[in-house]
């Protein structure tokens, strides 16, 4: 018996005490974060180069940093010295006092560009030096990739699907060669797949849709355990297990060997 749908209390899918617009706005956030994770692992999948970057992800409205850096900015240094990962970006945040400048350089739109931001007081402590940025990990490319889809869909779930899409355009050979392929999975930006909710649910949809192989996140293959479904169920802990695994469905002589998730 497969599940199409299932009832759960708010607090169970939502934050506590979250607004519609807040729900709104974080489901946004992942999916753009999910977005930008696929397309730098279908390119390194596909030996493509790919370069990580601490990046802004949000600036406070009022803060040091409003004005002088916005979202999608990548760091590259601060005050003449190299950073690569956020805790860097931190560090030297703290390193100076409050009402300091600090010198960032950094990548926007390709293009590197040097403000200088002067440092606030935190208000949790006075003492601490802030510049009002939220940090992410973001990622450089050479391609540019472009995604159509519903500005009312938000959400990680679509990341593993995103990666394949992208992988099956920019390398040679037909991945997906005429088949059904359905599937879901949070994606991080090495390839990592991750679990999601509702599979079953997910499951019912393709199977109704046509079809025929579905990739499930191995964290997820437990919550599939004895359900009875006309599709494949392909295990996938990673972009290369998914890549592969749809390569060898394709040869008879392989597709026997595919795990699944029993």
């Amino acid at each position: 018996w497969l599940s199409s749908r299932e009832v759960l209390p708010r607090e169970a899918v939502y934050p506590a005490g979250a607004s519609v617009d807040e729900i709104r706005a974080r489901e946004v956030q992942m999916m753009d974060t999910s977005q930008s994770s696929a397309v730098a692992a279908a390119l390194r999948a596909a030996g493509q180069k790919v370069y990580d970057y601490p990046m802004v992800m949000g600036v406070s409205n009022g803060s040091p940093a409003d004005g002088q850096l916005k979202p999608g900015d990548f760091i590259l240094q601060i005050n003449g010295k190299e950073v690569s990962t956020t805790d860097d970006v931190k560090a030297a945040v703290n390193k100076v006092a409050v009402g300091e400048a600090i010198l960032f350089k950094i990548l926007r739109d390709r293009q590197e560009l040097t403000p200088t931001i002067i440092t606030a007081a935190s208000n949790a402590n006075p003492a601490q030096p802030v510049v009002g940025i939220n940090l992410t990990i973001g990622y450089s490319y050479e391609p540019r990739v472009t995604f159509r889809i519903s500005p009312d869909i938000g959400g990680p779930s679509a990341g593993l699907i995103f990666a394949l899409a992208i992988y099956d355009m920019v390398t040679s050979g037909d991945l997906i060669a005429d088949r059904s392929v359905a599937g879901t999975g949070t994606i991080t930006g090495d390839g990592k797949v991750g679990a999601i909710g509702g599979i079953q649910e997910k499951i019912a949809g393709a199977e109704a849709a046509g079809a025929t192989i579905f990739l499930v996140p191995a964290e997820n293959c437990a919550d599939v355990q004895g359900v009875s479904t006309a599709v494949r169920l392909v295990r996938v802990a990673t972009l290369t297990d998914a890549i592969a695994s749809l390569q060898e469905l394709k040869d008879p002589a392989k597709a026997g060997s595919v795990r699944g998730c029993v």
